[in-house]
């Protein structure tokens, strides 16, 4: 098989992989605010405490995705040395 037949290949399961991320980021963002809403109405939140935690925890996943991905490749690196 030729290089530019894998890249061909790579590529168009890139761009269905990003599409279906895409698609099940709103239904599934909707869900995680719904759940979190009704989760914290049950023992009386306000609902400036509980639009608050979700922007808050909104805003700081990208962050916490990053850190989680980074120690993940250099704990790989550490494997790979130390072993």
């Amino acid at each position: 098989m030729m290089v530019a037949q894998v890249g061909a290949r790579n590529h168009a399961r890139s761009i269905i992989l990003l599409l279906l991320g895409l698609g099940l980021f709103v239904p599934g963002s909707r869900w995680f605010i719904d759940s979190a809403v009704v989760s914290a109405r049950m023992p009386g939140v306000s609902e400036l405490m509980i639009g608050l935690t979700i922007v808050a925890a909104g805003t700081s996943m990208p962050e916490v995705a990053t850190s989680i991905r980074a120690s993940i490749r250099v704990h790989s690196r550490f494997r790979s040395v130390f072993h």
